[in-house]
């Protein structure tokens, strides 16, 4: 865990590492994105963060690539060094979220194609795939007017 924290500090900790591991990403992600938020600093080593984190090389490269993937860190090098600098990412989100809808959409044709593919007689197999695709099918409707007032100036 993070050194040096205070127990509100060490809360958020502890519930950002169980959100994103809710959301699929690993503790250890939600422990790094914590670490970036209390260094106050623009940008952390990759020997720093096993160091201070007490986690294994392994599992920091793993989750630093799981975090760099989808935009939350950004990985750099400097000028005629070797070593790996990392800083929080700058997150488009409209970007970000209009890439996991195509992801929702894709998972939604493969449903309504297991709609199509599953005999009709199996009615808790046909519940399960409709309520997906019915569900994904309003998310896709919505999506668009959901993007525009994200982007609406706050007042």
């Amino acid at each position: 865990m993070i050194k040096n924290l205070n127990k509100e500090q060490l809360r958020f900790v502890e519930k950002l590492a169980r959100n994103l591991d809710s959301l699929g990403l690993s503790k250890i992600s939600g422990v790094i994105i914590a670490y970036f938020i209390f260094s106050n600093r623009d940008e952390l080593e990759f020997d720093e963060l096993v160091e201070q984190l007490n986690v294994s090389k392994a599992s920091i490269s793993n989750n630093l690539r799981t975090l760099e993937k989808i935009g939350f860190i950004y990985r750099y090098r400097k000028s005629g060094q070797r070593k790996s600098y990392y800083q929080l990412g700058a997150l488009d989100m409209k970007t970000m979220m209009m890439e996991r809808m195509k992801s929702i959409e894709a998972f939604r044709d493969i449903m309504k194609k297991g709609v199509e593919l599953s005999s009709d007689e199996n009615e808790n197999t046909q519940r399960f795939l409709r309520g997906i695709t019915h569900f994904y099918d309003w998310l896709l409707q919505e999506f668009p007017a959901m993007l525009e007032y994200y982007e609406k100036p706050e007042s």
